[in-house]
């Protein structure tokens, strides 16, 4: 939702991401993905304690569970706010169902429900995508004709090579700041990594990350040219302008309806894609929030006064805390603008590749 509306009113710089997401699947090959792998950690934030001390692991633990609950209710947020864009329902009680559907299932299943339902959800999230992508060409008259609506409202000057900090996207702003903050989104953050080093060998985990990187670029690439569809559309009469939508992240949602509208169930499809993205993304983080947690403040405790058993209901109960949180937050979201973890990336690279530097020794 929050990069298509991004092209429609700035332009299509955000497509050179596909060049950075290929530059991180190899930075996350060839530096990190080694390193975690051959320790045979459970939460990346071990490395940390193994490299320099306990303290240094909390702490990093601790601003990775800050970020999270900072997060995820925007996760929420995004698909309630299409919903109710949608129905009129109200988006605080979307949000309740949303995160009581995702808390049970992930509290449920761990790791193998929220991978198998990632499976699914994104089968569901593409196909929408690609079907209301086909349906946008067709009603703006095919791709050439987008592409110079596009050029003429200046929205494809992609390689802006400006240096000023001010301007909001250029080339320099995408392909550096945007691979330094995936770099430390997807290579180092418990959510990602925790998958990657699910499987049963090296090489797949290897291959699990270049496969993430292409899908990633694939979607990436489609979101943007389906803003720029938007842009080719409405570049007679903004929706903006006209008050029929408030917020630009409702730009998505009011064009689905648009070309969709008329086909019974496609636009009910779009939405269940967003929500399918959400679910995906708030179990991911729910799940490896709790594996943080535990091994990094609660496991060493639990094993001297309890057993496994025990600990399994730890697990749980922090899922449905965690949960409970993240949807109070949406209040606190609601009052923010649109939808669009340097230390820690900083820390994890300095271990990684400078071994003169260590711990303070007193």
């Amino acid at each position: 939702m929050a990069v298509p509306a991004d092209v429609y009113m700035f332009g299509a710089t955000y497509l050179l991401g596909v060049f950075s997401m290929i530059a991180v699947g190899i930075v996350t090959v060839y530096i990190y993905l080694p390193v975690f792998y051959n320790l045979g950690i459970t939460s990346t934030y071990e490395y940390l304690g193994m490299r320099f001390d306990e303290r240094c692991r909390k702490c990093a633990s601790a601003l990775f569970a800050l970020s999270v609950f900072v997060y995820l209710p925007m996760v929420i947020y995004v698909p309630a706010l299409a919903f109710s864009a949608v129905t009129g329902v109200s988006v605080i009680k979307i949000s309740i169902i949303i995160s009581t559907i995702c808390v049970f299932y992930t509290t449920i299943g761990g790791l193998k429900a929220v991978v198998w339902t990632d499976a699914i959800q994104f089968s569901i999230t593409i196909g929408a995508s690609v079907l209301v992508f086909f349906l946008g060409l067709n009603s703006v008259g095919g791709f050439g004709e987008v592409i110079r609506i596009a050029n003429e409202g200046n929205r494809l000057d992609v390689f802006d090579f400006d240096a000023s900090l001010t301007k909001r996207e250029t080339f320099w702003a995408i392909i550096v700041g945007l691979t330094v903050h995936w770099v430390s989104h997807i290579s180092i953050n418990q959510g990602c990594t925790q998958k990657f080093l699910s499987v049963p060998t090296y090489k797949d985990s290897v291959k699990s990350v270049f496969l993430y990187s292409i899908g990633m670029s694939l979607t990436k690439s489609l979101s943007v040219f389906t803003g720029l569809i938007m842009f080719a559309k409405y570049a007679q009469c903004d929706p903006m302008l006209t008050k029929q939508v408030a917020k630009k992240d409702q730009l998505l949602p009011f064009y689905v309806l648009d070309v969709a509208g008329h086909i019974p169930g496609l636009s009910g499809l779009f939405i269940a894609g967003i929500f399918s993205a959400a679910l995906s993304t708030l179990s991911a983080n729910l799940n490896s929030l709790a594996g943080t947690i535990y091994e990094d403040f609660l496991k060493s405790w639990l094993e001297k006064h309890h057993n496994h058993k025990t600990a399994g209901h730890v697990l749980k109960l922090i899922v449905v805390i965690a949960g409970v949180l993240c949807t109070a937050m949406i209040f606190v979201v609601q009052q923010l603008g649109s939808v669009a973890h340097g230390p820690l990336l900083g820390m994890f690279t300095l271990g990684v590749l400078c071994p003169r530097a260590n711990r303070k020794v007193h």
